[in-house]
């Protein structure tokens, strides 16, 4: 037990939160209110004890979330219904990269998302090929691998030898898609007329163009590998009905999520999904969030 000069006793262990040696002559605080400071020792006392819940509020306060505006057409396994239990593993990935901010994930026509991701009216688009985003923001880390086939019917002795072979058919594409690297088979394809290219529009291109191909109205129809096959089981398409006629590049391509040139944290936010990505990797749950879209690591 401590006694001040008033008479007054405290015990020691508050000691800490009064500072006895000045509680005399506070700094800056005139005799008289240092006097009246003396005599209620527990006035000060309660002053300071204040200040620790509010500072122990501060720090318990969440970090500010954002709200992370992201597009996509439906292109399982890599995106797909927002509500459903398995969006597409894309999706999955985003989520964990972010897990304090909230991921506004919409479907709708390709073209238009990728208007909007280079005018800066979103955040993102997913499933993006470099040639899709010219001067996004891209993550250093891919986030899966395209593989662009051609398909055809049971029957047909149509192969794809180059973009010289197309001119003999009838092929079905996806508006807005940016299908090669070194843009010929594009170039192809915004020349071309009705009915030698034939474009699937809507949040669901590849349903369309596949109905086209099973009632004859194309000969052919290019997509991913990946999303084609899940497409075809989806449907329920007989195995065998449908098959590869050829792929248009001997490699798949990186895909990315594509982040707008428009704001400045999209850069912060490419690396933090690339260091997701790896640490996935490395600790074997990319492995096993692929497993569930009955799909391989890109890399591997």
């Amino acid at each position: 037990m401590i006694r001040f000069k008033s008479g007054k006793e405290c015990p020691a262990h508050l000691l800490p939160f009064i500072y006895a040696d000045r509680v005399d002559k506070p700094m800056g605080v005139s005799a008289k209110v240092s006097s009246e400071i003396a005599d209620k020792p527990f006035m000060h006392l309660t002053s300071r004890l204040l200040v620790i819940p509010a500072i122990l509020l501060g720090l318990a306060q969440p970090l500010r979330a954002d709200i992370i505006e992201v597009r996509a057409d439906y292109w399982m396994p890599y995106t797909g219904d927002p509500a459903a239990e398995r969006p597409g593993y894309i999706v999955e990935l985003l989520r964990a990269a972010f897990p304090n901010d909230t991921i506004n994930y919409k479907i709708g026509p390709w073209a238009q998302a990728c208007a909007d991701l280079a005018e800066g009216k979103i955040d993102a688009i997913l499933g993006a090929t470099p040639n899709d985003s010219p001067g996004a923001v891209l993550p250093e880390q891919a986030i899966g691998s395209d593989r662009t086939i051609f398909y055809i019917k049971k029957g047909t002795e149509w192969r794809y030898k180059g973009v010289e072979s197309l001119k003999s058919i009838r092929l079905a594409a996806a508006a807005g898609y940016a299908y090669d690297m070194d843009g010929t088979f594009d170039s192809y394809l915004k020349h071309a007329t009705v009915p030698a290219v034939q474009f699937g529009t809507g949040a669901a291109p590849l349903e369309a163009n596949i109905a086209k191909l099973r009632k004859a109205e194309v000969d052919a129809v290019v997509e991913n590998a990946s999303v084609m096959l899940w497409t075809l089981k989806q449907l329920r398409v007989p195995t065998g009905e449908i098959h590869s006629a050829g792929a248009l590049a001997k490699e798949g391509g990186p895909l990315y999520v594509a982040f707008t040139a428009k704001k400045p944290i999209s850069t912060a936010r490419a690396e933090q999904l690339s260091a997701t990505v790896a640490k996935l990797r490395k600790s074997g749950e990319l492995a096993k969030l692929l497993a569930l879209y009955d799909l391989d690591d890109w890399k591997r």
